[in-house]
């Protein structure tokens, strides 16, 4: 019995000591996690108290620079879809105030076609005579020529009483067939040899 009684004092001193010793090994830990979070609060705080209001971040002075200039005029067609875009080009007037237009296009929808000499979609504005065939390549009877000057066309007629052409719609042109240099003259003042290419002035 006195060995008995012994034993179960014994065990609960070692309860004690065990128990006392859980606290104190909670408590370091404890004291080390308050004290971490502790710091790590007043680090946060002084960092947010450097970070003030500092004009030449949060107003910044943009330099000045130039404006930029749209040249040319796009459009976007509201049918088709199709985005446009064109370039005039500023051209001195010649002889008898004479000023051919001058201008290159652009047209989305055109991007599929055969490209010209400035790519895919990309036109210049030419002025030219053409023979049409009028869709029988094998009869001539039936052909007529068509001018192409800045950009509008114009069917032209053969007037063989004084050997001119003129423009079915009259735009007060003369144009006039030499076996070598066909010739506009009047309002126009361009010349074209047969070639279909306008080349100089009269």
């Amino acid at each position: 019995m006195k060995a008995a009684k012994k034993n179960s004092e014994g065990l609960k001193n070692w309860q004690a000591i065990i128990k006392a010793g859980d606290a104190r090994l909670l408590f370091f830990p404890t004291l080390c996690l308050t004290a971490y979070m502790a710091f790590f609060f007043f680090s946060a705080y002084d960092a947010s108290a450097d970070e003030q209001f500092r004009p030449y971040l949060h107003k910044a002075v943009v330099p000045e620079h130039p404006k930029l200039n749209l040249y040319g005029t796009y459009t976007t067609e509201l049918f088709p879809g199709a985005a446009s875009y064109t370039y005039q080009f500023d051209i001195p007037p010649g002889t008898n105030g004479l000023q051919p237009a001058l201008a290159i296009s652009y047209n989305s929808q055109s991007v599929k076609q055969r490209p010209g000499i400035l790519g895919a979609g990309w036109a210049l504005t030419q002025s030219y005579i053409f023979r049409n065939a009028n869709s029988t390549l094998n009869d001539t009877s039936d052909d007529y020529f068509k001018l192409i000057l800045n950009g509008a066309a114009h069917d032209l007629i053969y007037n063989s009483s004084d050997g001119f052409y003129r423009t079915k719609i009259e735009a007060y042109m003369r144009i006039q067939n030499f076996p070598l240099l066909p010739t506009i003259t009047a309002l126009t003042g361009l010349s074209q040899p047969k070639t279909g290419r306008f080349t100089g002035l009269t």
